[in-house]
Formats: C-alpha cells, sequence, structure tokens
C-alpha cells in the first residue's frame, strides 16, 4: 500500500525499522501513478536486515509518483537498495553494505531542490547514488571507496572522494539536447589510480577538471573549479555509525 509516515525519532531514542528473524519488505509512500504532493518524514530512524523487493525494485524505502521524502540522521544497513525516490532531502545520513546494489537510486526527473547532504558512503556501498536524470545537489558528502553514476546536470560541491576507483561516473547523454555537464566544484580527490572520472559512456568531463592551474587561499594547487587532489588524511574511529558524521 501507499501513503504518509511521519517517523521522528531522537537521538536518544531513534526509531529502529528492522527484524530479528530473516529480511523484511521495506517501506513504500507515495503512489507512482498519483500526481499528489504526499511528504513523508523520517528523522533519527535505523533501517536494517532488509534485502527484499517492492514495486519490482528493492530498497528499504521507496517513495514513487509526485512524493516526497524527508530522511534526517538515519542509517542504512541492508542488502538491497536503501532509498529509490523521485523527490527528496536526504541528509545527516550514512549507507553501509548494499552490495551490488545502489544505496540512492533516483526514479525519474527530480525536482531541482531535492539534495543529498552531509551523508556518509562506506567502503562497502559498490553503488552510493545512481541517476540517470539531473538537476540535484549532492553537497558535503563523503565517498569511501567507492564512487557514483550521474547522467545529467547534477550538482557536486564541497565532498570528498576518498580511494574511489571512478569517483564520478558520467552517463551517455544520447539523443538528450537538455544534457548538461555536471558541476563539480571545491570537492576533494584522492585515488592512487588518479581516475577521478569516467566519461567512457559517451559524456565528457568538465574542461579544465583536474589541471592545475591555480591556488587556493592555502596554497594548494587546484583546478579551475577549486577542486583539490590531495589525501584527506581521514582519521576513523568507533563504532558504525558514530564515527561517520562531516563536520564540514
Amino acid at each position: 500500500c501507499f501513503g504518509v509516515i511521519i517517523a521522528n525519532g531522537t537521538a536518544e531514542n531513534p526509531i529502529d525499522f528492522t527484524s530479528e528473524e530473516g529480511n523484511w519488505y521495506g517501506i513504500s509512500v507515495g503512489d507512482p501513478v498519483d500526481t499528489t504532493k504526499y511528504e513523508s518524514i523520517f528523522r533519527h530512524t535505523l533501517f536494517g536486515a532488509y534485502d527484499f523487493f517492492i514495486q519490482g525494485h528493492g530498497a528499504a524505502l521507496y517513495c514513487g509518483g509526485y512524493s516526497w521524502i524527508y530522511v534526517d540522521n538515519c542509517h542504512f544497513w541492508g542488502n538491497c537498495e536503501a532509498i529509490i525516490a523521485s523527490n527528496f532531502h536526504i541528509q545527516n545520513s550514512s549507507f553501509g553494505r548494499h552490495g551490488e546494489f545502489f544505496s540512492i537510486r533516483i526514479d525519474g526527473t527530480p525536482d531541482e531542490s531535492s539534495y543529498i547532504r552531509k551523508c556518509v558512503f562506506l567502503e562497502e556501498c559498490d553503488n552510493p547514488i545512481y541517476s540517470r536524470q539531473g538537476g540535484f545537489a549532492v553537497i558535503n558528502c563523503l565517498f569511501n571507496g567507492r564512487g557514483f553514476n550521474v547522467g545529467d546536470s547534477v550538482n557536486v560541491e564541497n565532498c570528498i572522494f576518498h580511494n574511489c576507483n571512478n569517483a564520478i561516473i558520467l552517463g551517455n547523454p544520447g539523443d538528450n539536447d537538455a544534457f548538461r555537464i555536471p558541476r563539480i566544484v571545491n570537492n576533494i580527490f584522492f585515488s592512487e589510480n588518479a581516475n577521478h572520472i569516467n566519461s567512457s559512456e559517451g559524456a565528457s568531463a568538465p574542461e579544465g577538471f583536474s589541471e592545475l592551474t591555480q591556488t587556493n587561499l592555502n596554497a594548494d594547487s587546484v583546478d579551475v573549479y577549486g577542486n583539490l587532489f590531495l589525501d584527506p588524511l581521514l582519521v576513523e574511529e568507533g563504532e558504525f555509525p558514530e564515527p561517520y558524521f562531516l563536520s564540514i
């Protein structure tokens, strides 16, 4: 069934969606064919032990149609996709152990005010974000070990890509005249193989990306977009998910 959920946990008493015995079948909000703008909220919520399929897709949280989800201070730890949505505000959350699946899959064309902000994608996430459309923002996020796939004009700003093989994979624009190169500014890239952008599908990286032609206020070499290519010297302590919040 489809509807609205308001799940307001607290840091001291988070809401825990999980199963003590086996896997469970996730949460689905918003009718995929209804044009009504339903709004569901998840704050301080834990999603664990999920491995299932809804609407032909596997996800802990599925938001269809014109509906919105607001996700804040949530943690996802399961064996299939964490979130499938078109319209979203996702922030202060962490994602881990999704195997070959996407942590966040953008379904359809998102509203331009949609964003993913101050989130952490752990090394276990093979595919943190997947989108064939654009118009949303990825800001102040940490990608530790894996990058993400974009197919349109995504704004990527103030993120850290640490040891990511193909930090950003640009999709094939095909015959889409509206395709615009993603905006990639003020990020930190660090990888031993230095393959920060993979544009093998036909798209192209922004002109001048990774060409160190300027310096910032700290006298570090940057490209024309302010991107740094240095080791961020991350320190991880404690147990999941406590050490993974960003302070930027």
